[in-house]
């Protein structure tokens, strides 16, 4: 039995950039505030980018897949936990998009039942995560009519970096 242990989460520099973004946001706010221009206005608007921020943080810090032993273990975006088997995987989807000025992006779409977990590439542990479903269906233990051709053929091209700028 494989001891694959790794998880799968968003970066921390996302908060980074939100927070970047956020504050601008916020000395608006303040401005607003500070020279009485519309005290409701400002009152509501605080009010609103601390949910917001709240809800950045929360969902960025709570989502999470590890990997063990051929079972993964999920905290959704709101903390709900589950955990299934490497069998319950229904099927996997992989697509790209390819963006101009950054560069192709792909998501891992794995549906378990009428779950199903998006994962994308900027995410921490993302290019273990492609290259374990990888090695399992060519050790067939994920039954290969779970998979499209298209789909194997992007975690191909992708585990061996065919995107990456040269």
């Amino acid at each position: 039995m494989n001891s694959e242990i790794f998880e799968v989460k968003y970066p921390k520099k996302d908060l980074v950039d939100f927070f970047l973004l956020y504050s601008i946001f916020v000395i608006v706010n303040i401005l607003m505030f500070a020279f009485d221009f519309n005290v409701r206005l400002s009152v509501l608007l605080a009010v609103h980018l601390i949910l917001i921020a709240f809800a950045m943080v929360y969902v960025t810090l709570m989502f999470k897949v590890s990997i063990e032993n051929n079972t993964f273990h999920v905290r959704t975006r709101i903390g709900k936990k589950y955990s299934f088997d490497l069998n319950d995987i229904t099927k996997i989807r992989c697509t790209k998009k390819l963006r101009p000025r950054l560069g192709p992006q792909f998501s891992l779409l794995i549906y378990i039942g009428d779950r199903e977990i998006e994962l994308y590439s900027e995410m921490n542990g993302f290019d273990q995560m492609a290259s374990l479903l990888l090695d399992k269906i060519n050790a067939k233990e994920i039954n290969e009519s779970r998979i499209s051709k298209s789909t194997k053929e992007e975690l191909i091209k992708y585990s061996k970096r065919a995107y990456d700028p040269k």
